[in-house]
């Protein structure tokens, strides 16, 4: 974490439902607003991504959606809000 950026990290599902996953959708949002934005999009076998651009002591949600051939899967949501803060050292 960083004052304007937040580094995921997430896990493939435990079942692909027997289609490759082919790449991760993340999206964040702040607490205040009311749609999610669109971060990142990375290939099927990444599975960390930094999302940049953020507020400092803003809160966000990020969410991860797997995608195949057949759409995307449900979200993948943490479930407490992350707010982006300047530590000591930077």
């Amino acid at each position: 974490m960083t004052t304007d950026s937040v580094a995921l990290e997430w896990n493939a599902p435990f079942d692909d439902g027997g289609i490759r996953i082919t790449s991760y959708v993340i999206e964040y949002k702040d607490l205040d607003a009311m749609y999610w934005q669109r971060a990142a999009t990375v290939d099927g076998y990444t599975r960390n991504a930094t999302v940049r651009g953020l507020r400092e002591s803003q809160d966000y949600l990020f969410r991860v959606f797997a995608v195949n051939e057949l759409g995307e899967s449900e979200p993948l949501e943490i479930d407490m809000a992350m707010k982006p803060v300047k530590y000591a050292g930077q």
